[in-house]
């Protein structure tokens, strides 16, 4: 008989290969409203801080207002159909992110 995959699995798969490459996992409810490190609300899918820190660290001679905008496109997606907003970010990712 064929063992079944479950979603819990997947998750602890990628989980342990991010942890490979050098990630630090937390926990979801550590990181949320009334959490030991409050970083984020439960609706919020993108850690808006570490992102905008990241983004400012990686293009240092970008202006602030050059990365709010890269934020902004990133947070809030152009189309209410997921696979392109999936496309969408894979392209920010691969070819960066147009801001004036």
């Amino acid at each position: 008989m064929p063992s079944i995959i479950s979603e819990n699995d997947i998750e602890k798969a990628c989980l342990e290969m991010l942890e490979g490459l050098g990630y630090v996992v937390l926990y979801g409810p550590d990181i949320s409203e009334g959490g030991l490190f409050y970083e984020r609300r439960y609706d919020e899918t993108v850690l808006v801080s570490r992102l905008t820190n990241a983004l400012k660290r990686i293009n240092r001679d970008v202006p602030d207002s050059a990365i709010d905008t890269a934020v902004k496109k990133i947070i809030n997606p152009s189309s209410q159909n997921l696979l392109e907003n999936n496309s969408q970010f894979h392209n920010y990712v691969t070819d960066g992110i147009p801001v004036e």
